[in-house]
């Protein structure tokens, strides 16, 4: 009987608590005398306590409702079941535990009782009881029995509790708005949950089996294969933005979070992701950016007005000359060719600050960045008695998108001048080591506190009386998506270190994937 039971399978499908302990109390009650009655509490997480489960159909409601709620350590199943042991009571006439019950059990005909947790990894699920009419010693074989079904009854609710999980987790995953994926290590794609259809247009069948890389668009794939291989070493979970062909040829920014998961041996044997839809958020920022770059170009506006009315006075001097002298002057022309090229300058300057460019990396003169910044701001710092001093090398390339890079440069300097009222100087450092790029703005302005540096570039904070808290957020969303940091050091009344630190590792990928296709 014992063989039987013990390779028998105690669960079935769509079991419940109920259904496994009222099954293993009727085989239970046919294993052991006539005279047994075999009970079971179920234990209550929330309330951590227990309360009668199937068994006691034949006990009197008046004692069925004594045993609800019963605290761990009360009686002989709350005890078994807080010190998860075997508790046995031959005579509850002479056993102090059972004395605040006497009278109920007498009314139901009860005299002696053993008791056996239910219970796998200190996870109390309940307790069998077996009682008996008069005073009983329990037999080995008795024990033996109770010990197997509460494992057999472990073994159940196990079952049962995967069971519940699996269908939680399906239920999430189906109905979740993210895109949910488990890969292999190749990137082949092992589930994906049906949110892809809503987000991209391929059902599940399209991409379950296939390498996920073939929905990337080409520019992207650098980004993807570099992401994975950085999976492989990555401890924990990593985030990355990337772009992805929709079923509909859309292109759609995906944002996901991936987390590799490692054999014994620390293999890596999948990948779980989460990705979510960030077009709209992409598109937001597009938008930040050129209202940023609107607000420059306005606050620029009555300084480049004044430079461009200094060579048109001198055009119109120059005209007027060469209309009154008979003979022209050779100079003349020089002088107003220049003039023009200066106006020419700051025409250009202004336009790739207000026109929406395309985004292009490409190696560009950071030196000639620099100096065309300082350029347009000039008029600026001499109305505010601000020097400009340049610590620059004669020339250093650099792959960055060039419109986006001379933003950054022309807020960090405008905030330097605005820390400056009474006026001053700020020395702009260029240089580079093996691995990175170094800018730096210095001022002699008013400093920022310690507390207040740590919001630096969240959004709506700002230090200006007048500022909207977005510049910063904008120059720092900029200098991110250029593999770069922005940090800062200051001090009360003395001034501030903006430095910003560009990684060449990424900048020289980029400089190669723009020669390959140059060679194309």
């Amino acid at each position: 009987m014992l063989n039987e039971l013990l390779h028998k399978n105690p669960f079935e499908h769509d079991d419940t608590v109920e259904k496994i302990l009222s099954r293993l109390v009727v085989e239970l009650q046919e294993m052991l005398s006539e005279d047994s009655i075999v009970t079971t509490m179920i234990f209550d997480d929330v309330t951590q306590t227990l309360n009668p489960g199937p068994g006691y159909d034949g006990f009197p409601i008046i004692y069925v409702e004594k045993a609800k709620n019963l605290p761990l350590g009360v009686g002989g199943c709350g005890i078994a079941a807080n010190e998860k042991r075997i508790v046995i009571c031959e005579d509850m006439h002479t056993d102090a535990v059972w004395e605040p019950f006497l009278e109920l059990t007498d009314l139901s005909g009860v005299r002696a009782v053993w008791s056996i947790p239910i219970y796998y990894r200190e996870k109390i699920y309940g307790t069998f009881a077996i009682y008996h009419r008069y005073p009983y010693t329990p037999t080995e074989m008795d024990i033996r029995l109770s010990i197997l079904m509460s494992k057999h009854a472990v073994t159940a609710f196990t079952f049962l509790r995967k069971q519940e999980f699996e269908n939680m987790y399906q239920l999430i995953s189906e109905h979740a708005k993210d895109i949910i994926t488990l890969a292999s290590p190749d990137g082949t794609v092992q589930y994906i949950n049906p949110a892809v259809t809503d987000i991209l247009g391929y059902s599940q069948e399209d991409v379950i089996g296939a390498d996920f890389s073939q929905f990337i668009p080409v520019d992207d794939l650098d980004t993807v294969r570099s992401f994975n291989e950085d999976l492989n070493k990555a401890p924990s979970s990593l985030s990355k933005e990337f772009r992805v062909l929709s079923k509909d040829g859309r292109v759609v920014w995906l944002e996901t979070v991936a987390k590799p998961v490692f054999d014994d041996s620390g293999n890596l044997t999948q990948i779980i992701s989460t990705t979510r839809d960030i077009s709209e958020r992409r598109e937001s920022e597009e938008a930040l950016v050129n209202s940023e770059k609107l607000t420059a170009v306005g606050q620029l506006a009555a300084g480049v007005a004044h430079e461009i009315r200094n060579p048109l006075t001198s055009l119109k001097g120059f005209l007027q000359l060469i209309n009154i002298q008979n003979g022209v002057n050779p100079q003349y022309y020089e002088i107003m060719a220049s003039e023009l090229e200066r106006i020419e300058l700051i025409s250009n300057e202004m336009l790739v600050l207000a026109k929406p460019q395309a985004k292009f990396l490409e190696s560009v003169d950071m030196v000639k960045i620099l100096k065309n910044v300082v350029f347009l701001l000039d008029t600026q710092a001499l109305f505010l008695n601000i020097e400009v001093k340049l610590e620059i090398v004669e020339s250093l390339m650099h792959v960055c998108v060039e419109s986006e890079m001379k933003q950054v440069f022309i807020n960090l300097l405008k905030n330097a001048f605005e820390a400056m009222p009474r006026g001053g100087k700020v020395t702009i450092r260029l240089r580079e080591t093996a691995d990175s790029v170094c800018v730096e703005f210095e001022d002699q302005g008013v400093g920022i506190s310690p507390e207040k540096i740590q919001e630096l570039g969240k959004p709506f904070f700002t230090t200006k009386e007048k500022g909207t808290g977005l510049g910063l957020l904008v120059t720092n969303k900029i200098i991110k998506n250029h593999h770069g940091s922005l940090v800062y050091e200051s001090e009360l009344n003395k001034g501030t270190v903006a430095r910003i630190t560009l990684e060449k590792q990424n900048a020289r990928a980029a400089e190669m994937k723009l020669a390959a296709n140059v060679v194309e």
